[in-house]
């Protein structure tokens, strides 16, 4: 579904800013190293495939 999306999907509407009250770069910044980490650890469990796109 993602290389479908991606291969003819609409730029502008597919990807889109989101104003969310009481979050700044910073916390965003966090948040995404935050789920990056989770990632890492994710990935590291013995037995398990991560699909990732």
């Amino acid at each position: 579904m993602f290389a479908f999306a991606e291969r003819f999907g609409r730029a502008d509407v597919l990807e889109q800013d989101v104003n969310v009250p009481g979050w700044d770069a910073q916390m965003v910044y966090d948040l995404t190293a935050q789920y990056e980490a989770d990632l890492a650890n994710i990935s590291a469990i013995s037995g398990l495939r991560l699909l990732l796109p």
